[in-house]
């Protein structure tokens, strides 16, 4: 924390192809991400229509304009030997919306 650090784009590059090499990540070519938004809202909505939540809580629950996760590499400037770790962001992911969003308030009494 609290260091700015200035690298090469070309080297950034490298650095963060070498660390995707590994069997850790799999390449996908089309990400499934808007399918799963999609299936979410189809499952959110038939829960509404069973009248189980209302129409308010089916739009705060369901999630929209969600995003494939990110990947960027930190650099470490005070390990030896290691020079870059990767980060990778969730944050915007359809299946975390609904159990983020959900509490005791947002949904109708039993």
């Amino acid at each position: 924390g609290k260091t700015t650090v200035v690298i090469n784009t070309t080297e950034y590059h490298i650095k963060m192809e070498n660390l995707l090499k590994d069997d850790t990540y799999q390449e996908i070519k089309k990400t499934p991400t808007t399918k799963i938004e999609r299936e979410i809202n189809q499952t959110m909505k038939q829960i509404e229509q069973k009248g189980l939540i209302d129409r308010e809580t089916r739009l705060k629950l369901a999630p929209s304009h969600c995003q494939p996760p990110r990947i960027y590499g930190l650099q470490k400037i005070h390990k030896v030997g290691q020079t870059a770790k990767t980060h990778c962001v969730f944050y915007k992911l359809p299946h975390l919306h609904p159990g983020q969003r959900i509490n005791k308030d947002s949904l109708p009494p039993c």
